[in-house]
């Protein structure tokens, strides 16, 4: 699967326009923010809308361990069905970047492409959550 971050305003645009490949996206909105205007189309299979802020995991506003589960959830069922997964937050710099970098190290073992880009300043509790929960999903199919 390949993976792309995309800011709000690339993803909104993104939609709009016919893509090469069919995709699924992860749209993160603030926690009390709106979810982005994404345009249904053909290619685009499913978009989860996902509310949290860009903070650390002591913050009210901070990703929760339901939300990694969701978003686990959505990117192993998108895997058997599209080859383009795209994860956009406001900027697409950290969320997203956390978020996509926990996946490519899950579905690729190769986390590199994101924290070894110097424009990408990934949310570590963003990342270490969604891993988590992947990782979790695992151990849970392994018992039973």
């Amino acid at each position: 699967m390949e993976f792309k971050v995309m800011s709000r305003k690339d993803a909104i645009d993104f939609s709009y326009k016919k893509p090469d490949k069919e995709c699924v996206i992860i749209s993160i909105a603030d926690a009390t923010g709106f979810p982005a205007k994404i345009a249904e189309n053909e290619y685009i299979k499913a978009v989860l809308f996902i509310f949290f802020d860009d903070v650390d995991g002591k913050s009210v506003y901070a990703m929760t361990a339901e939300e990694a589960r969701i978003i686990a959830d959505f990117a192993l069922k998108a895997q058997e069905r599209v080859p383009l997964l795209i994860v956009q937050c406001e900027a697409g710099i950290s969320r997203s970047a956390g978020v996509c970098a926990a996946l490519m190290k899950y579905f690729d073992g190769d986390d590199i492409p994101i924290f070894g880009n110097p424009y990408y300043k990934p949310n570590m509790h963003c990342y270490r959550m969604v891993l988590n929960a992947l990782n979790d999903r695992d151990e849970a199919s392994q018992k039973g």
